[in-house]
């Protein structure tokens, strides 16, 4: 009985350190994605769009810059990033959930 509780504590202790541990990446690495994509637009729409009738006119030379064009890949990419985190955040909290529900099923003999 006490080694029992003993591996429930120690199997509690590690994922709940390690759920912490990820969470903190996580909201880190998104906060920093949010933060650079605002950014990349509102320089984007400032220097390359600007909201006016004159921006308007200016667009049509603006749009081909290097540097508005450097703009709208980088946005691209951060879109990419953004998206691949989800998809691997949904994956890897799906396998954490999935090995919890095999340490349960082999705690209370349900294989």
């Amino acid at each position: 009985m006490g080694e029992s509780h003993e591996n429930d504590k120690y199997y509690y202790n590690t994922a709940h350190s390690t759920l912490k541990k990820y969470s903190g990446y996580s909201v880190s690495m998104v906060s920093f994605i949010v933060i650079s994509y605002w950014t990349l637009v509102q320089l984007h729409a400032h220097f390359c769009t600007p909201y006016n009738i004159w921006g308007f006119i200016t667009t049509f030379f603006n749009m081909g810059s290097p540097v508005c064009f450097a703009m709208v890949t980088l946005m691209n990419k951060m879109l990419e990033m953004y998206s691949t985190f989800w998809i691997a955040a949904t994956i890897g909290i799906s396998g954490w959930f999935i090995g919890i529900l095999g340490t349960v099923s082999k705690r209370f003999d349900l294989t």
